[in-house]
Order: C-alpha cells, then structure tokens, then sequence
C-alpha cells in the first residue's frame, strides 16, 4: 500500500499527482489529506472509483490530526511507501 501525507496548500492537486502512479503500479491507495479535501474526496470516492472499475478498497481516505494519522500511516507495516509534501518540522 501507498500512503500520503499531503500539506494544507493545494492538497487536491497534490494528491491527485500522487494517485495515478499507484494505482498504475496496481497498488492500494491511502491518503491523509486536510479535512475538506478528504471530506471532497470521500464523497466523490464511491461512484467515480467504481465506475472507474476500482475493486473496494484500493482507494483509501483517512481524516484526523495530521500528525497522529501521519505517524500511524508511518508505522503501519500495511504501508509500503509515504508520499510525503511538506516540511519535516
């Protein structure tokens, strides 16, 4: 599975250049973008990743502090890869 943390400042641009290297790499997909755009991309998720033929669960949207969904993507043994943008501060 890939994961990525995306920053505040175009997150849906960002994330979106992220997205289509791994599902052309027939991985699972797991993003921690900020609130609205994950709450954006959830409500879109259903009808556009099926009718796209995307099995369940390939595309994958997480929402919470950016720092403790961040870590838990990290330490996740599920994630093979982080896509990260931002600072490491």
């Amino acid at each position: 599975m890939v994961g990525a943390i995306v920053p505040w400042n175009f997150p849906f641009l960002l994330s979106s250049w992220k997205i289509a290297p791994a599902l052309a790499a027939a991985t699972r997909w797991c993003s921690s973008p900020p609130p609205l755009t994950a709450a954006h991309r959830a409500q879109v998720r259903p009808s556009s990743t099926q009718e796209a033929g995307l099995p369940e669960g390939v595309f994958n949207v997480v929402t919470g502090p950016g720092g403790q969904v961040g870590m838990a993507m990290v330490r996740d043994p599920r994630v093979d890869k982080i896509a990260f943008t931002g600072s490491t501060r």
